[in-house]
């Protein structure tokens, strides 16, 4: 897990000598500070710990306004450069060196399943635009834009530079 948080700093732009120096560095960006508190509570969760998980979840959901659902995978390196009203849903799979912006929603279409799945799974190097909406069991390429305010519900939808 330290090399997920590592690599999350880093996204942030806190590239430094050692890993505490890093990780401090990182700790200045209110993104890097709600990653880092969704894996925490994320690891506790996947490991049973009662309780203190959903409570890491709440204040988040308070501090930032963002549900981060503790099922979801986010792979190392993910940005938040706005976290503010961010949604991800269960089981939704965010790619290594994906940016998130602000009031964007990841999540399932209430039904539809696809491949056994009924949410997205964004590749690496996506960029997601302020109040795009990606629902159902998308699959998004590596390096796609979604630009503001778009709404991406089947993988036709999701073509390379989608605005």
């Amino acid at each position: 897990m330290l090399e997920v948080v590592v690599a999350d700093a880093v996204a942030y732009g806190a590239r430094s000598q050692g890993i505490t120096l890093t990780l401090l560095k990182g700790l200045r960006h209110p993104g890097f500070r709600m990653t880092l508190c969704w894996r925490i509570a994320s690891a506790m969760a996947s490991r049973g710990v009662p309780l203190l998980p959903q409570f890491l979840r709440q204040v988040i959901l308070h501090l930032f306004s963002c549900d981060l659902s503790l099922n979801a995978h986010l792979a190392g390196g993910v940005r938040f450069p706005h976290p503010v009203g961010v949604v991800i849903g269960d089981a939704t799979e965010v790619g290594s060196q994906t940016t998130l912006m602000q009031h964007c929603t990841l999540g399932g279409n209430f039904g539809q399943i696809f491949e056994g799945r009924q949410t997205p799974r964004l590749g690496a190097q996506v960029f997601v635009g302020p109040g795009a909406v990606v629902v159902g069991p998308v699959d998004v390429p590596s390096g796609t834009r979604i630009g503001a305010n778009r709404v991406v519900a089947s993988t036709g939808d999701s073509t390379r530079n989608a605005r």
